[in-house]
């Protein structure tokens, strides 16, 4: 018997906020000679009697944002660009030679892509030391840059004295976009949503309106169902109306996690587009697909807002998972209670008791199948048959399904023995070395069918690789 509905959240926003600001990196993005304001002339970027130096940054020195370059959260732009007036050797442009500083955490600063060995024109972006996720800027923080003179140039010239600049990127609290951009349509598997420059509590969403109303809430801030607090996001319960135009108000006064306030109110208007049939937009695994692995779950979208309170009653999954359904805002997902079972057939059928939030029925009932495959070994590091491998590697291997940690220990072996720990996540396990591996030599590793899942189900076939160490 299926369990009852639960309700998950809105999975499916971060891949609606990719498309989006994928969009908004190939319309808005340039390469760093677009930048460039005072060109050199070609002899003088290598003749070795020019000593090297900045000419050109963007952001300027001193300078107040917003730039036009990196927004957090909006498009892979850099954080900033500089200009030489001789080529640089790119090598030399390392984090230690190139520092940023500003706000109250260490940031690494790391070039943005990749360039030939020389070059005058070089862009860069930073991460946060600790996360190592793409560094987001502070309110009201500036930023100083430095290049050191380890910096060198074609010549194997050193900058004569380091360089700084400093700016100011994100001075105030503000929306960075909002999605449907103001006058566009909403699709009909969409909902509102709004991406700020900065975190912000959950008493912030008062703030925020749409009118005429729509029976919903907003979600945001650090209770949000995907942990993303710099947006925020509408669920309705009710259908838009086609015919109405909606406006979206963020209240002057609004204030970040910081204290921040937005210094005017926001407004963005939108209307529903046209309504597509209600369909099936996606289900995953596909129709058909064999060798699924055991830890998949089941999910579903929609062509238009789901009725979450019909999808017990309209979905079915033989055999039975085991875990209920979870509803989120054009879909449904299903995870297995305890894996699936391997090299098993599992159909999926969705009534037409499932309807949109309109009230219209699916448009006709939907069924797909696929076959799950082994417990098996997905992939395994380092790579079988690697030569030169670290003396203090992490070895690792990620399954076709959870794994029972208890059953690892006794699974897992290397020869030469080494000491060390294991690190368990819910379908990978690494070995972590307590002391470097000896240099120049060969080692095994094999994890052995006395290995089951979180499902009771063996390892269907024993793993078993070899790796060569450095010196």
């Amino acid at each position: 018997m299926n369990k009852p509905f639960v309700f998950r959240g809105f999975p499916t926003f971060p891949a609606l906020l990719f498309v989006f600001l994928l969009f908004l990196f190939f319309a808005g993005c340039k390469k760093e000679t677009d930048y460039i304001t005072q060109p050199a002339p070609a002899g003088s970027l290598i003749d070795p009697a020019i000593k090297p130096k900045v000419v050109s940054t963007y952001p300027a020195n001193n300078a107040m944002g917003p730039f036009n370059v990196y927004t957090p959260g909006v498009y892979a732009a850099p954080y900033f660009l500089v200009q030489f007036n001789k080529l640089i050797t790119t090598s030399s442009l390392i984090f230690g030679n190139v520092r940023c500083q500003g706000g109250t955490r260490a940031i690494i600063t790391r070039l943005h892509g990749s360039y030939p060995q020389y070059t005058n024109a070089v862009a860069f972006d930073l991460f946060d030391s600790s996360e190592g996720l793409q560094y987001f800027y502070r309110i009201g923080v500036m930023y100083t840059v430095t290049f050191d003179t380890l910096v060198t140039d074609v010549n194997g010239n050193h900058l004569p004295q380091p360089f700084s600049f400093s700016f100011t990127p994100e001075p105030y609290f503000r929306v960075l976009q909002v999605l449907p951009m103001n006058g566009d349509t909403l699709s009909a598997s969409e909902t509102p949503q709004i991406l700020f420059n900065s975190t912000f509590p959950d008493s912030f969403r008062s703030f925020v309106h749409i009118t005429p109303p729509v029976p919903g809430a907003w979600y945001g801030g650090f209770s949000a169902p995907l942990g993303n607090p710099t947006t925020i996001f509408y669920g309705p319960t009710m259908a838009f109306s086609p015919d109405t135009t909606y406006i979206i108000t963020v209240d002057s006064g609004a204030m970040d996690y910081q204290g921040h306030p937005l210094p005017q109110a926001f407004t963005s208007a939108f209307r529903l587009g046209s309504l597509p049939p209600f369909t099936v937009k996606l289900a995953i695994p596909q129709n058909l697909s064999t060798s699924v692995a055991l830890n998949n779950s089941v999910f579903v979208t929609f062509t238009r807002l789901i009725d979450v309170s019909t999808v017990s009653s309209a979905v079915t999954i033989t055999p039975h998972i085991g875990n209920g359904y979870g509803g989120f805002i054009d879909g449904f997902n299903s995870d297995p209670a305890f894996d699936l079972t391997p090299n098993t057939m599992y159909t999926v059928t969705i009534s037409t008791a499932l309807k949109a939030l309109d009230s219209t029925s699916l448009a006709q009932a939907y069924s797909f199948s696929f076959q799950t495959g082994d417990f098996a070994v997905q992939f395994s590091t380092p790579t079988d048959g690697a030569s030169g491998v670290s003396r203090s590697p992490r070895i690792s291997q990620i399954f076709t399904g959870r794994v029972d940690t208890t059953s690892f220990p006794s699974a897992f072996s290397i020869v030469p023995g080494v000491k060390g720990h294991f690190q368990f996540g819910s379908s990978e396990v690494s070995f972590v070395p307590d002391t470097l591996l000896a240099p120049n030599t060969n080692y095994h590793v094999t994890v052995s069918t006395s290995l089951v899942n979180i499902g009771g189900y063996h390892l269907a076939r024993a793993m078993n690789t070899s790796f060569y160490t450095g010196y």
